[in-house]
């Protein structure tokens, strides 16, 4: 099942040699391949369990959050999600009459690079919105200072997700939820 998916995230992965070549005696153990920890990471992702309950004797939970680290600082999550949408689109399709934003502010009391102010708790959290289609299909992200605002031309020219971006453009203007 995770096979095709695998498939287009390795194409995207850089290349990285098996073992750290600046190393002084050139003896220490090879990196654990991508695909082992794509698998536990999706493993984490299905079940909604920690890193420490789907870690194994081949890979520890500390190896999962670096390479995801690793992964989501060149991007190919973002990557992943817009070949996700086109795939979705071409076998069931992306129902964008109706497209839907809604945001939440999450507590952050350990802050860290991305937890900015937060108007309820002393400047740790962040705010987020999320736009879907009509059946909930997730198509991005986008900051969300935005939300009061719902017009797909603001979306776009704040740095948006692309694919948020490029399917909410062909439904026009989004229109914030009614009370």
């Amino acid at each position: 099942m995770l096979e095709p998916i695998f498939l287009q995230f390795a194409a995207l992965c850089p290349e990285q040699p098996g073992f750290d070549p600046g190393h002084p005696l050139g003896c220490h153990r090879r990196r654990i391949p991508n695909r082992v920890v794509f698998e536990l990471l999706i493993a984490s992702l299905v079940h909604g369990s920690g890193y420490e309950r789907v870690a194994t004797d081949q890979c520890s939970d500390r190896t999962i959050r670096r390479r995801l680290h690793l992964w989501a600082e060149a991007g190919l999550g973002e990557q992943l999600h817009e070949l996700a949408l086109d795939a979705y689109d071409r076998m069931i399709g992306l129902d964008l009459a109706d497209v839907s934003a809604d945001g939440a502010i999450t507590k952050a009391p350990c802050g860290g690079d991305r937890a900015g102010r937060s108007p309820v708790d002393r400047g740790k959290g962040m705010k987020r919105s999320t736009g879907v289609d009509g059946y909930g299909i997730p198509l991005g992200q986008c900051p969300g200072t935005l939300m009061h605002r719902l017009r797909v031309s603001a979306v776009a020219d704040h740095q948006c997700s692309r694919s948020y971006s490029k399917f909410s453009a062909s439904n026009g203007a989004l229109r914030p939820p009614t009370a």
